[in-house]
Formats: structure tokens, C-alpha cells, sequence
């Protein structure tokens, strides 16, 4: 467990080699924390007894949020749980533009008639 330092502090999450990760994607961590701009809201997590919202910071770390209170996570086991429960890990260099699609007209081949 870490000691809350106040609103708004990010400190590492403080947890044992053996603790698993459980995450629930979806939109449960409207019970955890509001809408926020600066992070991308993914679902629940759950390390142990904690539990809040996990969202992905800018640089592409991971973090537990409660309230206004941020909670570093150890990525690699956050990539681990996400792979595990079948969700891509998001990146880290941000959202992916759109695919071009083109689309051509069919060619047919002509064919002569007679000599």
C-alpha cells in the first residue's frame, strides 16, 4: 500500500512479484473517477485488494486511478493482464491514423472477334 500524499500525486504502486492483475475492460471505472482528457479511461483493475480505474498515461504508461489520485503501474504486467483476458495493449505512440482505402475500377480484358 502507498500513503496518499495528497490530490493529484502519482507515486509507484507498491505490490509483490506474485500479485496478479485482474482487469475488466468496459466502462466500470465510471465508479472510480470522471472523464478526464489528459489519459485514456480502459476499465477496472484490480491488483490485490486495490482496485480502481486503469487508464493509460500519455507516454503510454499505466496507471490506477481513484478520484484525482494517479497510482503508477508497472506496465508489464499490465501489457501481461491485457494479453491474458485477449485486448490489444495500446501503444504508446498515440492514436493510429485512419486506413486509406482505395478503391479501382475493374479492368476487362478485350477480346478480338474473328480474323
Amino acid at each position: 500500500m502507498s500513503a496518499e500524499t495528497g490530490i493529484g500525486n502519482m507515486l509507484p504502486a507498491m505490490q509483490s512479484p506474485s500479485t496478479s492483475v485482474q482487469i475488466t475492460p468496459g466502462r466500470g471505472w465510471t465508479r472510480f473517477t470522471y472523464a478526464r482528457a489528459d489519459m485514456a479511461l480502459l476499465g477496472v483493475v484490480q491488483i490485490g485488494p486495490q482496485i480502481g480505474a486503469l487508464a493509460q498515461l500519455p507516454g503510454g504508461g499505466y496507471a490506477q486511478v481513484n478520484g484525482d489520485f494517479i497510482e503508477l503501474l508497472d506496465a508489464a504486467q499490465v501489457v501481461a493482464a491485457l494479453q491474458w483476458a485477449g485486448l490489444p495493449a495500446r501503444t504508446a505512440s498515440g492514436p493510429s491514423r485512419p486506413a486509406t482505402v482505395t478503391i479501382k475500377k475493374r479492368r476487362h480484358a478485350a477480346v478480338p472477334t474473328g480474323a
